[in-house]
Parts: C-alpha cells; sequence; structure tokens
C-alpha cells in the first residue's frame, strides 16, 4: 500500500487515535530519558525535598499521616500532600517521581489531543505537543515535590474537556466538570480561588433554570465544588479563617509589598521585610495609595522578570546543574515572552473572528481559556526569586490556544481569499 494511502487510511480510521498516541508516548518516553540521563542526578530524596516549598508539603503529609501537627497548614492546602502521601506510601520517593512522570506523560497527550480535537487537524496536535516536549523546565520539576507538574497536569486535563466538548457548552455537565477541574486546582494552587469563583457564579447563572425546575442538581453542585468546601472547613477548624489557604496574604505581604517598600523608600530588603509584616490589610491599602504609580511600576516590572525568568530548577540542587540546558531553557523562555507579546494581539482577532463567524459557543471557549492563561500569567506579578516555576504551569493552557488560534486563523483568512478571487 502506497505511503499516502496507508496515512489517508490512518487519517479515517479509529485506529488513527492509537497510533498516534502510540508514537507520541513513544516520543515522549525518549525525550524524558534523553533530557533525565543527562541531569547527572538521580530520584533522592535529597533533589526531591531540597526546596522550602517541598519541604513545607512533606510536613503535611507528616500530618496526614502520622497526625504530628504542623502549621504549614495554613499555607500548603490538602489535595497535593495527599497525593504525595499516596505515592510515597506506594513506593517512597520513586513513587513520587514516578506519579510526577505519569502525570508529564498524560500532559503531553492531554495537549496534543485538546489541540486535535479544537483544530481538527492532527498536525496542529504535533505543534503542541512538540512547545511542551522542548520545555525542559517542566522535565525537571518531576524531580521535585512541588506542585508544578500536578498543575500543569489539570490545566491540559480543563483544555482538553473544552476542546472535546466545546459544543455542548450550554450543558450543565461540562460546567460540573469544568468546576471539579478547578476545585483541584483551587485545592493544590490557591491563586485559582478567584477564577474558581467566578466560573461557579457563571455556571450558577447560565444553569439557573435547570437548578430551579430540578432542585436535585445542587447536589450535584455541591459535589463538583466539595474540594474547596472540605479545605475552607480544615481552615476554619484548624486556624479560625474562612479562607482556602493564606499562602496569598503572604505572598502579598512578603514578596510584593515587601519589593515596593524596598524600591521606593531606598531601604534594604531586611528592613522592608520588617516594614511589610508590621502592616494590617488597611496599612496595605493606603500605602498603594499613596505610591499607585511605583505599585504598578513594581507590579508590571516584576511580571515581565517573571515571564523571562532563569530556569532555577535545571541548576538547583548545585549538583542538578546542566550549563546547555540551562542555556537553552532561559534563550527559550526570552522567545516565549516575545511569543506571548504578539499572540496576546492574534488571540484577540481570533475572538473577533469568531465573533464574525457567529460561533459563540467557540468563542466561549476561546476567551475562557485565554482568559484563564491571561489570569495565570499576571497572577505571578505578586511574587519573584522563584525562576520560570512561577509561569511555567501556563504552558498547558498557551501550547493549545496559540497553534490552534494560528491555524484557526489561517483556515478562515484563507477561505475568505478564495471566496474573493471566485466573487471578482
Amino acid at each position: 500500500m502506497p505511503f499516502a494511502t496507508r496515512i489517508s487510511v490512518l487519517r479515517a480510521t479509529p485506529r488513527a487515535h492509537w497510533w498516534h498516541f502510540g508514537l507520541l508516548l513513544g516520543v515522549s518516553i525518549l525525550v524524558y530519558a534523553w533530557v533525565y540521563s543527562h541531569l547527572h542526578v538521580g530520584v533522592s530524596e535529597e533533589v526531591m525535598y531540597a526546596s522550602r516549598d517541598a519541604t513545607g508539603h512533606q510536613k503535611v503529609v507528616t500530618w496526614l499521616t502520622e497526625g504530628k501537627y504542623t502549621g504549614y497548614t495554613r499555607i500548603r492546602p490538602l489535595f497535593y500532600p495527599i497525593l504525595l502521601a499516596i505515592s510515597d506510601t506506594l513506593g517512597g520517593v520513586w513513587g513520587t517521581w514516578g506519579l510526577h512522570l505519569l502525570l508529564w506523560l498524560g500532559t503531553v497527550q492531554l495537549v496534543f489531543w485538546a489541540s486535535f480535537r479544537f483544530s481538527e487537524r492532527w498536525i496542529v496536535g504535533y505543534v503542541s505537543a512538540a512547545l511542551l516536549l522542548s520545555n525542559l523546565s517542566l522535565i525537571a520539576m518531576t524531580l521535585h515535590a512541588l506542585t508544578e507538574v500536578t498543575t500543569t497536569f489539570m490545566l491540559a486535563a480543563l483544555a482538553w474537556l473544552l476542546a472535546k466538548r466545546w459544543r455542548q457548552m450550554d450543558h450543565f455537565r461540562l460546567a460540573l466538570w469544568v468546576l471539579g477541574l478547578l476545585a483541584l486546582l483551587t485545592c493544590t494552587r490557591p491563586s485559582f480561588y478567584l477564577p474558581f469563583l467566578c466560573t461557579v457564579a457563571g455556571a450558577v447563572v447560565l444553569h439557573h433554570k435547570t437548578l430551579l425546575t430540578q432542585p436535585r442538581r445542587w447536589l450535584f453542585l455541591l459535589l463538583a465544588i466539595s474540594p474547596v468546601l472540605v479545605q475552607v472547613t480544615l481552615m476554619k477548624v484548624r486556624h479560625d479563617t474562612w479562607q482556602v489557604s493564606e499562602i496569598g496574604g503572604n505572598t502579598f505581604r512578603l514578596y510584593y509589598m515587601t519589593r515596593l517598600i524596598e524600591t521606593q523608600e531606598g531601604i534594604s530588603h531586611e528592613a522592608a521585610v520588617d516594614k511589610s509584616k508590621a502592616m494590617n490589610f488597611s496599612d496595605q491599602l493606603d500605602y498603594l495609595s499613596q505610591h499607585s504609580e511605583a505599585a504598578l511600576t513594581t507590579y508590571w516590572t516584576t511580571v515581565q522578570d517573571n515571564l523571562q525568568e532563569e530556569c532555577s530548577y535545571l541548576k538547583f540542587p548545585a549538583k542538578v546543574e546542566h550549563p546547555i540546558y540551562y542555556s537553552y531553557m532561559e534563550t527559550l523562555n526570552g522567545h516565549y515572552y516575545s511569543l506571548h507579546r504578539w499572540m496576546i494581539g492574534l488571540v484577540v482577532f481570533w475572538l473577533m473572528l469568531l465573533a464574525v463567524q457567529r460561533q459563540w459557543k467557540r468563542l466561549l471557549v476561546v476567551f475562557y481559556l485565554s482568559l484563564l492563561c491571561l489570569f495565570y500569567l499576571l497572577i505571578s506579578g505578586f511574587s519573584y526569586y522563584q525562576g520560570d516555576r512561577l509561569v511555567l504551569p501556563a504552558i498547558a493552557l498557551w501550547a493549545v490556544l496559540y497553534p490552534v488560534g494560528i491555524a484557526d486563523i489561517v483556515r478562515s483568512t484563507g477561505r475568505f481569499m478564495v471566496r474573493k478571487l471566485l466573487w471578482n
């Protein structure tokens, strides 16, 4: 059978899906094995729990398994420590690494299939997968007990779900799945709390008639958001606060406010930290209103820095450092920054094009995922000194949006040009 005929058969039969799945899985394993073998370090507790954040997760795991009190439950939500506890019980540090590896492999697949489902083009799926496979920082993160790999996986799952079911955007069941994923994301990274609340409100408004006529659906809604309800209840019982976590307030005070005070008053970092710690919420608002221009400048500068930040976990701890990989990712992060700047205008044009074509459901999915991606990138402006991990998980969204958007625009403008030529 000629090669062209074999390809057409693959496209025309369900077996094509398994063929692409197997091909991508094989390539992913080869890429991971190559990068891992050149990092000069194996899987170990020394590396897995080298960072302070990883140690915090470990202490919550100890509380879950042994009942030892820890104040880290104030700032580390339960979902990721539960995953750590399960993987550690099954296989120790190798179990945790295995969990991260499976999540990374799953992320590659989900990004590929999300792009394919949304664009209906295999090549677009492979472009998205290539963007993810080329990011060595995410591979390095699989060696650390941090939430980035898990967060990236869940964002990829969200993109895949919406890409696969975008024609069913008005279905209540889809809303429940989206809310469930966002609830787990919120209990992994509390920065998703605002998107979670906005999505809950949007779902209630969109499906208010269904909820009024079928009251039992409120039970399904509560079940979908139950991870957040459990987390908030835990915070109230243990720490007397109605929050998912206190990490947001701590980050705002100890990072953003500290940097603002340090640059505005020209004092040492330690003095700025002490001054920010002494401020209550009202004091913070007063200081921001008095230095509004400097506050905006500090915020925007921090966002730009984080989008071009170094790949810290390709050189941390010291024995992991790989100069070539590090240099490659440093250059790639700079290109990412330029890509984001260009694609903002292109995504806006894509949304306008969908509006003109009256593809309202597709437009809603693109708008929602774009807004979530933009939010995640912009929220990084309140923290720093974390390397590219602050913006890393967003790749699960923009690696889908950018290739699909370009493909959509090219296809639509191509049709327009053909019609114009035929009309003339």
